[in-house]
């Protein structure tokens, strides 16, 4: 634990153990002969035989009257002196009869080791002199210490000198231990400390009283002197291209004077590169002052500076380092450009940076000179040091050179570099164009180019590539390279276009392609047909398709030409056996009249302009098998309510197996109950023909005397038609038809496929489900709607599903205790389709259904009806509160309501009223705050608010009050300044006073309580004194402000404060005035002025009013710290400085003092405590 001893604000000491002894017995061994020592009549080692006599109050000489260690006079000190009976009377009833145990002051401090920073002492145990001796009974020992000033060359006091240099305020517990030695660390070197230990004994009995000894004599003693500590990093105090000035500060001096300080620079600098460590650094400077210029620098140059200070015990450590950069200067003059790459028209150059000489350099420019121009021209400005050049005459000669830029200046031109432009290559030849073509080949010519590029053109080069498909690949070709203007291009393809181009070539290279030029190749037969296609239609026809060739020669395709033969006969003779069947522009042929499972092969080829083709590759088909018979009607093995299960005896395939059979299923007569007419049958089932075509083959069947009419319809319903749907489609011969209606009659028919195709439906056959529940009920609606009830109807059933319906179930979707539920709210006869749902809760949403219950059980449920009851207005709101108070507006804010009654709130209005007046609406609008403007201040105003949603709107809040702030008083008015001689700081140089007046009228509005003045130093109006800002609070309308400094340009205003709980008024219009020096403000004779030392400040040129009427505190603020930077102190002069900054101990100092007082305020308490229940 850190200490704070003195006025220091370095930490004194930290108490620890030792970490190994100091003494070859060990610091026991050494405490325990001091105890063996006082038991046979010899003083203890540091101690002597007095120790119980003038160590504690009462026990002085004067006092005791006794001049050695009398037992007496021992006792009596200990016992606290005259004030102890009394301490004894209040220890109560319990220990009135037990005598106190008494202890004497701890012997003398003595040292045992020093070094430093810390100190290692010991003293003599506090010993019990009479009393009871308990079991649990200990000694704690408090060590206090603090610094003291001892003048030089004085030997270290004790005793009543080292009593006389202490200061009694000033002792700080250091801490607490149990044993008799301690060590004290962090101590200032070369610096003398007082100590004391103070005993306190301590026993677990509560019943016994102890007294308290007094603290030992006051022991002083001094820490080593050490070299002294590391200075703070030197800073710079000026700039410039060569020279550098630092200065530094004192550091810890380790209790002796310094002799000197060493300052050292790396770089070094010119005069002190010989003298150089193997850090780098050099020293340029040894002697006491705090500051040094160092010279003969390099310019835009980074230096590292340090310092250490040395004493007459050596040298302290290097101070952190510190770094500073000289002023720059403009570049070094650059090398000459050099050459990196050169084409015909453009060249790349690269240079060197040259030394920036401090700061980086920004620009480089580059000038061009050729024969033509004659001069040098700018070329590039840029960052990089290197560039290319382009749009250059070919063959011609340059000179470059360039020059750096920096923020400092310009360097000088570099020299020039010459540069040699090559020649370039040709320009494209011209005039090309196709001489003549024909099936196969095509003759070519051109123009020479009119850019030779300044060299002779040594040969051409021509290029070809198809544009056409059938030609090849769209890739380019050489077809010609020679120096002649004309050439032949052979092995084309007929009736196909191209594109050819041609390019000349010199010295430099080739050139350019010329433009191309497209022609096309004389027309041929076309190429030979893909092969064709043969698609089976039927058992007699067959459908035979091919595709175009992939050339048509250059001429349109005019026709095809088809032959067929049986295709058992193309192998013995294919020339003869093909007959032609089909000549035309299609790609596609149906032959008819085929025999089934027959194989035909077919030929094509294709005629143009100039002939046909060859014959295309042979391609076959085959005919198809035929479909199977009509299968025998299905009959019935299983009857449900819902299901039907058929089965069959398999056809005749007609040459193929039979691979799947298809079950048709029609409903007869319609659904008819108790609740749907056989009208509404009959129409039901004559809708049902719409949309039939009449194209199938089927032949009409009978059964039971119903027919079944082409296109799947079946006459059963008194001349109605029958809609048939599929069922089941399968390879099996029975089937399951599950989902028919119970109690209904239903016509089946069946018919079988194969891979030739299916075959005519069999007879249909009726057959009935039996009966079930009914069918739900229908069109569930809601025609009546309130606020707390529902009506709802519904419709009879579609289907009773063979037995009758007796009666309805009504039920509700209830969600009572999270689980959900279907309760039934109504049941009765059939007779009645409505019913009245009441009591309901306003604005909520419920769900109903209805079921329909016959014989056979109940039904399923008809679909949830959502109904939504009819809300009502909102509750009130909470009543609202207020914040943010100003004399005209009010921030109000209010809660929601609890109940929005079935509609969400979409609106609240807010209304307010003076006391005893009538409301108005101040808002409207969905937000839950509102600030109310355009109020009185210091009025009583009543404001109330209600919601309204889509229902309307409800009742008023409570009606809450509301009390305006008051209003700021007015600003005073006519300020003037006038200025006087002050007798008081004219002694140390500040000569001026300030007579400030002003007026206000207080009837204007609030009145004022005080006033408040300030007057804070102009920026840029010169000065002597460093000050801050001057303000007086006054309750008078006039104030004077005295020992300003002379010479110095002040700004004055005042503000009204007003009373509670209004606020300050603005500022009044500020004055600038300069105050006059001290030979102007000396006192004239009574000739010259009537009143003596007397300037009155008007506005002139150094004093005006300011144009600024409301001036912010941080102007003002910024206006002193400018005059303080700007204002030079003389020697002598009184200084009004701004308070300095708090160092980090002072900052917390109060914190640490205040902790140290709550813990020793506590352990006070503890002990009384303790002492109270002892006695």
């Amino acid at each position: 634990m850190h200490i704070a001893m003195g006025t220091s604000a370095d930490p004194v000491g930290v108490l620890t153990r030792l970490e190994k002894p100091i003494f070859e017995g060990g610091v026991g061994e050494c405490l325990r002969i001091r105890e063996d020592d006082s038991r046979v009549g010899r003083p203890a080692l540091g101690a002597s035989g007095d120790d119980c006599v003038a160590r504690t109050p009462g026990c002085s000489l004067e006092n005791g009257g006794m001049a050695s260690g009398g037992g007496e006079a021992c006792e009596e000190g200990n016992k606290g002196g005259p004030g102890a009976e009394e301490g004894a009377e209040e220890g109560g009833e319990e220990g009135a009869g037990l005598a106190p145990v008494v202890f004497c002051a701890p012997a003398d401090v003595s040292l045992i080791a020093k070094d430093s920073n810390k100190l290692t002492i010991q003293w003599g145990k506090s010993r019990r002199l009479e009393g009871p001796d308990p079991a649990g009974l200990a000694v704690r020992y408090t060590v206090e210490t603090q610094q003291v000033d001892v003048p030089s060359g004085r030997e270290t006091p004790n005793g009543e000198e080292a009593a006389a240099l202490v200061n009694s305020d000033l002792w700080r517990a250091a801490a607490q231990t149990a044993d008799s030695w301690a060590q004290i660390r962090g101590l200032r070197p070369g610096r003398y400390y007082a100590i004391r230990v103070a005993a306190a004994p301590r026993c677990d009995e509560p019943c016994l009283r102890l007294w308290v000894p007094a603290a030992s004599a006051v022991a002083v003693f001094h820490t080593t002197p050490s070299a002294p500590g590391a200075p703070q990093p030197p800073q710079l105090t000026s700039r410039e291209r060569t020279s550098l000035k630092f200065k530094w500060n004192v550091p810890e001096s380790g209790g002796l004077n310094i002799i000197d300080f060493r300052l050292q620079l790396r770089p070094p600098p010119a005069t002190a590169k010989d003298d150089v460590d193997e850090e780098g650094f050099a020293e340029i400077f040894c002697g006491l002052q705090r500051s040094f210029r160092a010279t003969k620098l390099l310019p835009g140059v980074k230096y590292t500076a340090r310092v250490k200070a040395r004493n007459e015990l050596g040298e302290g450590p290097w101070s952190l380092h510190s770094v500073f950069t000289t002023e720059a200067s403009v570049p070094a003059m650059p090398e000459p450009p050099r050459q990196v790459h050169v084409s015909s028209a453009s060249v790349s150059l690269q240079w060197d940076a040259p030394k920036d000489n401090g700061a980086r350099i920004d620009l480089y420019t580059l000038e061009a000179w050729n024969e033509e121009d004659d001069c040098f021209r700018p070329v590039y400005c840029g960052q990089s040091p290197q560039c290319a050049i382009s749009d250059l005459e070919s063959g011609a000669t340059y000179r470059f050179k360039v020059r750096a830029e920096n923020q400092a200046g310009k360097s000088k031109w570099s020299g020039t570099t010459i540069v040699h432009i090559a020649p370039s290559a040709p320009g494209p030849p011209r005039m090309l164009s196709c001489q003549s073509s024909t099936k196969t080949s095509a003759s070519f010519s051109w123009a020479p180019p009119r850019y030779t590029g300044g060299s002779e053109i040594s040969c051409y080069e021509g290029e070809v590539m198809p544009l056409s498909r059938p030609a090849g690949k769209s890739t380019w070709t050489t077809v010609y390279s020679g120096q002649a203007h004309s050439c032949s291009v052979g092995s084309l393809t007929p009736g196909c276009t191209y594109q050819i181009r041609v390019r000349a070539s010199n010295a430099a290279g080739w050139g350019p392609k010329s433009q191309c030029t497209k022609f096309t190749s004389e027309p041929g037969v076309p190429d030979k047909v893909p092969v064709p296609t043969v698609v089976s239609l039927g058992s007699t026809s067959l459908k035979v398709s091919w595709k175009a060739p992939a050339h048509d020669g250059g001429s349109n395709i005019t026709g095809y030409q088809l032959q067929c033969c049986e295709a058992r006969k193309v192998a013995s003779d294919s020339a003869s056996v093909f007959k032609g069947v089909y000549y035309g522009s299609l790609c596609s042929w149906e032959a008819g009249g085929l025999l089934p499972g027959k194989e035909y092969a077919f030929r094509v080829q294709a005629v143009n302009a100039c002939g046909a083709s060859s014959w295309s590759t042979v391609t076959k088909g085959t005919t198809k098998a035929g479909v199977p018979d009509i299968p025998t009607p299905p009959t019935v093995r299983e009857s449900s309510s819902d299901s039907l299960t058929l089965c069959w005896i398999p056809p005749d395939g007609r040459g193929s197996t039979v691979s799947s059979y298809t079950v048709q299923l029609a409903q007869e007569g319609g659904r008819c109950n108790g609740f749907v007419s056989h009208e509404e049958h009959r129409k039901a089932c004559a809708g049902s023909t719409e949309g039939m075509g009449s194209g199938n083959e089927a032949e009409p069947l009978l059964d039971h005397g119903a027919g079944v009419s082409a296109g799947g319809m079946c006459s059963s319903c008194d001349g109605g038609a029958l809609d048939f749907s599929d069922v089941y489609t399968g390879s099996q011969v029975q089937c399951r038809v599950p989902g028919l209606h119970a109690g209904t009659t239903y016509r089946v028919r069946l018919r079988a496929s194969n891979k030739a195709g299916s075959s005519q439906w069999s007879k249909a056959v009726a057959f009935k489900t039996q009966a079930a529940a009914p069918s739900s009920p229908r069109n569930l609606q809601a025609t009546e709607v309130s606020t707390n009830s529902v009506h709802l109807c519904w419709e009879h059933p579609l289907c009773d599903n063979g037995s009758k319906v007796c009666m309805y179930a009504l039920e509700r979707l209830s969600q009572r205790s999270k689980k959900v539920a279907w309760v039934q709210e109504y049941q009765g006869q059939a007779t009645s389709t409505s019913y009245t749902v009441a009591p309901l809760r306003n604005g909520c949403e419920y769900q109903f259904r209805v079921r329909a219950v016959n014989g056979c059980g109940a039904g399923p449920p008809s679909e949830t009806l959502m109904v939504e009851t009819a809300a009502a207005p909102p509750g009130a709101p909470e009543g609202p509160t207020f914040a943010q108070r100003t004399p005209t507006s009010v921030r109000v804010k209010w809660a929601p309501p609890d109940r929005e009654n079935g509609a969400p709130v979409t609106q609240y209005r807010l209304e307010a009223a003076e006391a005893g007046g009538a409301f108005r609406e101040v808002y409207s609008g969905y937000s839950t705050y509102h600030k109310v403007t355009g109020l009185a201040a210091g009025q009583q105003y009543l404001l109330r608010v209600r919601a309204v949603n889509a229902a309307g709107a409800g009742p008023w809040s409570e009606a809450m009050p509301v009390v305006m702030a008051l209003a700021p008083p007015t600003p005073p008015t006519n300020l003037s300044v006038t200025s006087s001689m002050d007798n008081d700081g004219a002694i140390h140089g500040e000569g001026t006073a300030l007579d400030i007046a002003w007026e206000h009228d207080d009837r204007a509005s609030t009145p004022a309580a005080t006033f408040e003045v300030e007057v804070c130093p102009s920026k840029g109006r010169g000065g002597q004194l460093r000050t801050s800002a001057v303000r007086r609070v006054v309750a008078e309308r006039s104030c004077r402000v005295g020992s300003l400094p002379s010479e110095t340009s002040f700004v004055v205003r005042v503000r009204a404060v007003g009373a509670k709980p209004s606020a300050h008024s603005k500022w009044a219009e500020a004055y600038s005035l300069t105050t006059p020096g001290l030979k102007r403000l000396r006192a004239p004779s009574p000739s010259e002025s009537g009143s003596s030392g007397t300037t009155t400040v008007t506005s002139s040129s150094r004093s005006s009013k300011s144009t600024v009427s409301d001036l912010s505190d941080d102007s003002m603020a910024s206006c002193a710290r400018s005059s303080a930077r700007s204002s030079p102190v003389k020697k002598g002069q009184l200084r009004l400085r701004p308070r300095p900054r708090k160092s980090v101990w002072k900052a917390v100092k109060t914190s640490v003092v205040t902790m140290v007082m709550v813990a020793v305020a506590v352990a006070a308490l503890f002990v009384v405590l303790l002492n109270g229940g002892l006695g």
